[in-house]
């Protein structure tokens, strides 16, 4: 099994979002790499009629919320300069459970 089919398998199993770094303990795999690997998944997952759902990270000061495109924890916020920065954190959905 690849290890993109890895990170797929897991946020479809998993019952809450996952972090990269979550991702990256359970299976082995460096954060960057994972990272890396969400950037393809997000786009593989289409022609397979799912979705790669995107909590965005957020400012744990201000609550300032990040885009949802930045998959990597951004290191403090822009807005108040803290550096408690909740990460993003990834799901695997089907299309048709996102719009509603």
């Amino acid at each position: 099994m690849s290890r993109r089919t890895r990170i797929i398998d897991l946020l479809e199993s998993s019952g809450d979002a996952l972090t990269a770094r979550e991702i990256s303990r359970e299976l082995g795999i460096g954060e960057p790499t994972i990272v890396r690997d969400l950037r393809h998944i997000a786009r593989s997952l289409r022609g397979r009629g799912e979705v790669l759902l995107v909590r965005p990270a957020s400012c744990g000061g201000c609550g300032f919320e990040f885009q949802p495109d930045k998959l990597s924890s951004p290191g403090k916020c822009p807005n108040c300069r803290s550096t408690r920065v909740y990460p993003p954190a990834f799901t695997v959905t089907s299309k048709d459970s996102s719009d509603q």
